[in-house]
């Protein structure tokens, strides 16, 4: 039992010491993933780093909204453009 655990913690220093870019390397890039949740669907193209199709739900929310505290985020599962492409 033991044995496994510390296999699994090698495991996962491995993985968590790699660069995004290092990981998506090895796999082939996808020309069509699906991305849902509350706000968006999205179709997106990982050969060409944008998406195909967006479908963005709109509430009428007050006035006045801050977006100071929201942050904003990558899919870690999906191959993105980064600074290094600009």
């Amino acid at each position: 039992m033991k044995m496994r655990i510390l296999n699994l913690l090698f495991v996962l220093v491995i993985f968590s010491g790699c660069a995004k870019d290092e990981l998506f390397a090895q796999q082939p890039k996808r020309s069509e993933v699906y991305i849902e949740n509350k706000v968006y669907k999205v179709w997106y193209n990982e050969v060409y780093e944008q998406p195909m199709k967006l479908v963005y739900t709109s509430t009428n929310r007050p006035k006045g909204v801050d977006r100071g505290s929201m942050d904003f985020y990558t899919e870690k599962t999906v191959h993105t453009s980064d600074s290094k492409d600009y």
